[in-house]
């Protein structure tokens, strides 16, 4: 009997102007950031684009 996954799998939300723009507030009053954007960042983990996340969210929409 093969197994079937009780959890559908989720489709992945791209992060938009608006949560880069949150992120960059909420870094900056020293506040967790959302995994939308924390997960955009992670993604570059191995890559030559890999940057500290300060200077990567920087960099991100302006």
């Amino acid at each position: 009997m093969k197994h079937e996954a009780d959890i559908a799998p989720r489709t992945r939300r791209l992060p938009d102007a608006e949560d880069f723009a949150r992120a960059k507030a909420m870094y900056a009053a020293e506040e967790g950031v959302e995994h939308v954007v924390v997960g955009q960042w992670l993604l570059t983990w191995g890559t030559p684009e890999f940057k500290d996340f300060p200077d990567w969210l920087a960099e991100q929409y302006g």
